[in-house]
């Protein structure tokens, strides 16, 4: 598609099914096409907080902090909320 559009028009972000909603579609679309994803998050998709508590002195370095809460976001991420009535998930 970027081929057939030939930078007739700035492409920022690519829009996919919730299928591709998953962190190796994300990556290979940042660091191979340089777009940014918009995609639902698959079902079995978890998201994690960074880890901010102090890394131990030897082995891999802690990345991935507490598992999100899809139910309790914290406010101060929240962009905006909102519920479909129509929706059964």
């Amino acid at each position: 598609m970027l081929e057939l559009i030939g930078g007739l028009l700035p492409l920022t972000y690519l829009v996919l099914d919730g299928h591709f909603g998953n962190n190796n579609v994300c990556q290979m679309v940042q660091q191979s096409l340089g777009l940014h994803l918009i995609s639902k998050l698959r079902h079995d998709s978890a998201l994690y907080f960074e880890y901010k508590g102090e890394q131990k002195k030897s082995g891999p370095r802690r990345r991935s902090g507490d598992k999100l809460n899809y139910q309790a976001i914290p406010e101060r991420y929240q962009m905006a909320t909102g519920q479909d009535k129509g929706d059964s998930h």
